[in-house]
């Protein structure tokens, strides 16, 4: 029998115990960055954190963008490989990231150059930071995804706590000097992102061969992978991450701040609920070739149902903890934002429950499906948003966004439910079975 030394060294160097420090340094670095700034940006400067709490869409949509185009692929396709052929391959997922990064950044300043005349001239410097940052932010994001792929969560959990590490002690150094915006913060983050998935990249190097040529057939192969979960994908997070665009256009920054740290606060469990659907997705298409129809169509709905089942014991938990937090630790003076922050949970509660839904649709081929329920949070976006957010400002913004994501999961439900029997809706599945997924989170 192993001493319990010998078990503790065992767990140490397991991938999976790996994979878990990892998401605590990005969980860190999120939710410490918000305090600090939260606790910084006060009085005068508390616009800054709208800007700042804006300038976290544009990563996560940059992240989003990267994952379904560059590593949701890779990682699909990279177990089927053998070494020399991998290698190949992970330098043309290099080649994809730096091609998709001087895109992203080439918008990114188009938008800020252009952002006086749009009535956003407060926000250019901001702007400006996320351009010059938008490379750095996904080198971080794809050294880190390369690594789970190569089975090596290791290298990404240590690459992951430098960028903590040095993305917390360079917001606290601003405080210090007396320099902190949202832009200073934003560059801030954008550096300790460099540093850290350099670090990453440069223990990698062994595994990447890079070659042009073949660099465009394989992004050719991976389009057919990838094109419904990059068209669901960005029509996804127009549809819930424009809301603090909307408020802070048609209601004021300030309330663009608190909900960003209401939806900070509400999505406390997120960790829990990514790890249900990174578990969920691959069970979903390993169901999809082990049951017929009908059985299949149970198990997703049980699944599905698995997140509903979380919503009292959620909502009680923040219902006890929301006001502490944002008034003693975020220094949140706001009043009366429980509601808000209960509003904004029960949204991502019923989000995850679709996302389940959704993975069924993909393992059936019918990502088009998933893609058309998307686009319900648009449609209610542009029939209530403006009322809702103009007249009630975050309050509005939550509550059509909740009604959104209902609406979203019962039209995709509904659509799940005919195809998962139809003989009519039967293609070759869009996800392989031993797909991992990948969620973006907030910088």
């Amino acid at each position: 029998m192993s001493s319990p030394i010998n078990q503790f060294r065992a767990m140490l160097g397991h991938r999976a115990f790996a994979a878990l420090l990892d998401q605590g340094a990005v969980s860190l670095a999120s939710f410490g960055t918000g305090i600090l700034l939260s606790r910084a940006f006060a009085g005068a400067q508390r616009e800054q954190l709208g800007l700042y709490y804006l300038a976290v869409t544009i990563g996560i949509l940059i992240m989003e963008v990267q994952n379904a185009l560059v590593s949701t692929p890779h990682m699909v396709t990279a177990p089927t490989l053998k070494p020399e052929r991998l290698c190949r391959f992970n330098g043309s997922a290099l080649i994809h990231h730096a091609a998709l990064s001087v895109i992203i950044t080439a918008a990114l300043g188009i938008l800020a150059a252009i952002a006086p005349r749009l009535g956003l001239a407060s926000h250019q410097p901001m702007l400006i930071a996320c351009a010059v940052t938008a490379g750095a932010l996904g080198l971080r994001n794809f050294a880190r995804f390369l690594n789970f792929a190569l089975h090596r969560p290791h290298i990404a959990c240590i690459a992951d706590w430098v960028v903590t590490i040095l993305q917390l002690a360079a917001i606290l150094v601003l405080i210090k000097i007396h320099w902190l915006s949202a832009w200073s913060a934003v560059a801030a983050i954008g550096a300790a992102s460099l540093i850290g998935g350099g670090v990453a990249l440069l223990l990698s190097r062994s595994h990447l061969r890079m070659n042009l040529s073949q660099s465009w057939v394989d992004f050719r192969e991976n389009w057919r992978l990838s094109r419904w979960v990059f068209g669901s994908g960005i029509v996804w997070n127009i549809g819930t991450n424009l809301y603090p665009w909307m408020i802070d256009t048609f209601s004021s920054t300030l309330q663009a701040a608190i909900w960003g740290n209401c939806n900070t606060v509400s999505s406390l469990g997120n960790p829990l609920l990514m790890g249900l659907q990174n578990w969920m997705a691959p069970a979903v298409a390993h169901a999809y070739t082990d049951r017929d129809r009908p059985r299949f169509r149970a198990f997703v709905l049980r699944s599905a149902l698995i997140f509903i089942a979380l919503v009292p014991p959620v909502l009680l938990v923040l219902g006890f903890i929301s006001n502490p937090l944002l008034h003693r630790v975020y220094r949140d003076p706001t009043r009366n934002t429980l509601m808000l922050v209960l509003l904004l949970a029960l949204g991502t509660l019923v989000q995850s429950s679709s996302f389940v839904i959704s993975r069924g649709l993909f393992s059936l081929g019918r990502g088009d499906l998933d893609l058309w329920a998307n686009l319900v949070p648009i449609a209610v976006l542009l029939a209530g948003g403006y009322f809702l957010v103009h007249h009630y400002g975050a309050w509005g913004g939550a509550i059509c966004l909740l009604i959104a994501q209902a609406l979203s999961t019962v039209v995709r439900a509904m659509m799940f439910w005919i195809v998962a029997v139809s003989p009519a809706g039967s293609r070759e599945p869009i996800i392989e079975p031993d797909e991992v997924v990948l969620q973006a989170e907030a910088i």
